[in-house]
């Protein structure tokens, strides 16, 4: 351990050579000591001219910072790694830098000097954070509750219903079994740029809404069929159900099951509405047009209804927490991008013309997933304050 002690030292110093950082991202990757190294950097945080950053906090919420910066870490490095059957398009000596850069120079705040150099790009691009649990419920009185700040348990009671927040983050409906469960309350569901969140309808149909979003539902399904109005983008696992078809509507576009899995991306922003089907059957329908897909299958609605053979992993991708580009063109790889981070996107000069491919987790830091971008080649990005702009 007190090799790797001297070159961590040495690292904040800056005086490792390459393969000494080597061998210190070497050890980050297998060190199941964490508490060996929290204590490294607490020895460099006792340090005069450091701890005057840390005035204000105490040891405990010290001590989540570095649990913080370690997972943050590891992160890195998983990204960096180039796993079989995926795309990773960094060199090994950036994701060398990047890791213990990020590391070290943000999360420690212990390289001041170079920070200064960098000033204000490198500083201003770490304020932007990728999204979470976020999102506003309305209800059908018009009441807002926030759902990021309310506290897990009942949040409402409308007539028989009951809202609540559980532990893990979702919101959940249950009904009495006795009495009148005629009467119909409408909720709305919204989710902003930089947010994500998922509902269990009183169905028992599972929702999980991606940024930018809003689902709106009844908060009972007593009429012959389940109709539910979506904007932006959700992935639905719905209760299977026979007699009450479930039906999504989407601006002049809806899509029917019975019970199934599948994925609607509806932005207004994007050229199509796209239904991805992961299970079961559905039909798309507008207008007098109609489409009934298979799994694997997705159904693009424009002026007419396109099914063409779908890649399930890039459809959900977003679902299971990572970002997935399979040949994708700089615009819709970048839409994806302001929305999760809540930026704004301007384009300067020719558009770059790189086809990208990669997987990356959705919580990277946005420096990262950038850099990452821009080693795979042909674009080039300028961060200020909540505007990225890309250029050739």
């Amino acid at each position: 351990m007190e090799m790797q002690n001297n070159l961590f030292l040495r690292y904040m110093n800056n005086e490792c050579t390459v393969k000494e950082i080597n061998e210190l991202l070497h050890h980050f990757n297998i060190a199941e000591d964490e508490k060996k190294l929290k204590a490294v950097i607490n020895a460099e945080l006792n340090k005069e001219e450091v701890q005057v950053a840390y005035l204000e906090e105490d040891e405990q919420a010290l001590d989540s910072r570095l649990s913080d910066l370690y997972s943050r870490l590891k992160q890195d490095i998983a990204v960096e790694a180039i796993e079989k059957g995926k795309v990773r398009s960094l060199t090994q000596w950036y994701g060398i830098a990047a890791a213990i850069a990020i590391f070290c120079c943000v999360g420690l705040g212990l390289l001041h000097s170079r920070l200064k150099q960098k000033e204000p790009q490198t500083a201003v691009a770490y304020e932007i954070k990728p999204g979470g649990n976020k999102a506003t419920l309305v209800l059908a009185d018009g009441k807002q509750v926030d759902l990021l700040q309310a506290k897990n348990g009942v949040l409402a009671q409308q007539g028989l219903v009951s809202i609540h927040k559980t532990a893990d983050g979702q919101l959940s409906y249950s009904t009495q079994v006795s009495g009148d469960t005629k009467s119909i309350g409408y909720n709305k569901m919204e989710v902003p740029k930089g947010g994500q969140y998922q509902v269990k309808l009183p169905d028992g149909t599972h929702v999980w809404l991606n940024s930018a979003s809003t689902l709106s539902y009844p908060t009972n399904f007593n009429g012959k069929t389940r109709n539910v109005t979506l904007s932006g983008e959700a992935y639905f696992e719905v209760a299977k159900n026979k007699d009450q078809p479930f039906i999504v509507t989407v601006n002049e576009v809806k899509v029917q099951v019975l019970g199934t899995h599948f994925n609607i991306m509806a932005y207004a922003d994007e050229p199509s509405i796209n239904t991805t089907l992961l299970e079961g059957s559905v039909k798309v329908s507008k207008g007098k047009l109609n489409q009934v897909i298979a799994p694997g299958q997705q159904a693009r609605v424009n002026d007419d209804i396109q099914v063409v053979n779908a890649n399930i992993d890039e459809a959900v991708a977003w679902k299971n927490a990572d970002f997935l580009f399979v040949n994708s063109d700089i615009q819709p790889l970048m839409r994806e991008i302001e929305r999760w981070y809540n930026v704004k996107v301007v384009y300067t000069g020719e558009m770059p013309v790189t086809h990208f491919n990669g997987e990356i987790p959705r919580n990277t830091d946005i420096k990262k997933l950038l850099g990452v971008l821009e080693q795979m080649g042909g674009v080039h990005f300028k961060v200020e304050q909540n505007v990225i702009t890309v250029s050739r």
